[in-house]
């Protein structure tokens, strides 16, 4: 299979799988209020609505775990379209590069 194609189909995957788990951590929030401080909690919270571009970008542009990392960041009702602006070129980015290595080095 051509690159682009194959590009495309693994985004559109990837992408709609990261949307399940930011909506599932938006859904089930209650859930792990027991299991996490508030005093945790409201610092989380600080530092996502703090540094929560720089590291929604990190997080998605480098082999991270990002799914449990979208999780939370739904958990913790951060912004929708502040995460998928940010969420987006991360992944662009990641997969891009992750095929460029495997198509002229690896293959």
């Amino acid at each position: 299979m051509e690159f682009w194609p194959l590009y495309v189909i693994t985004l559109i995957g990837i992408i709609t799988g990261q949307h399940i788990n930011y909506f599932t951590g938006r859904m089930f929030r209650w859930l792990l209020r027991g299991f996490i401080s508030k005093r945790s909690r409201e610092r989380i919270k600080e530092r996502l609505h703090k540094y929560g571009i720089y590291a929604i970008f990190l997080m998605h542009a480098f082999p991270l775990p990002y799914p449990f990392f979208n999780f939370v960041v739904g958990v913790l009702r951060y912004p929708y379209s502040k995460w998928l602006y940010t969420m987006l070129p991360g992944l662009l980015l990641n997969y891009f590069l992750i095929y460029y290595v495997y198509l002229n080095f690896l293959s």
